[in-house]
């Protein structure tokens, strides 16, 4: 996975640089089933000034598909997982999109229960 990481003039602390590898390493975890040559993050991280808040933006390139989440928070750590867990929501919907969740639910819940009838012995 190519990573590709932005900062618009924003010093980065320690602790979050390391939450950052941890949620990286979560999104391979979630990601194994796609080749990892075909997947790019670039997260933006720029500072809004008038408001005191941090704005990060991920965007997530896979095959048919570009995933993107922002996020404002006044807190650097917690602006980060929130736009990590945003993310992680957004890649479960599209892997059930995949697996034609939508329509097995659908097929499963058309069926008449007075239709069934119990197997006589």
């Amino acid at each position: 996975m190519l990573v590709n990481l932005v900062n618009h003039e924003i010093r980065i602390p320690r602790f979050v640089s390391v939450l950052m590898d941890r949620k990286i390493e979560k999104l391979k975890r979630i990601l194994y089933s796609f080749q990892p040559d075909t997947l790019q993050l670039h997260i933006d991280i720029s500072n809004v000034k008038r408001k005191d808040l941090y704005q990060i933006r991920i965007s997530l390139d896979l095959p048919g598909a570009n995933l993107t989440v922002r996020a404002e928070h006044d807190d650097f750590a917690g602006g980060m997982g929130d736009v990590f867990q945003k993310l992680f929501r957004k890649i479960e919907e599209y892997k059930a999109g995949l697996r034609h969740e939508s329509e097995f639910r659908k097929e499963i819940n058309s069926i008449d229960p007075n239709v069934l009838e119990p197997a006589s012995i």
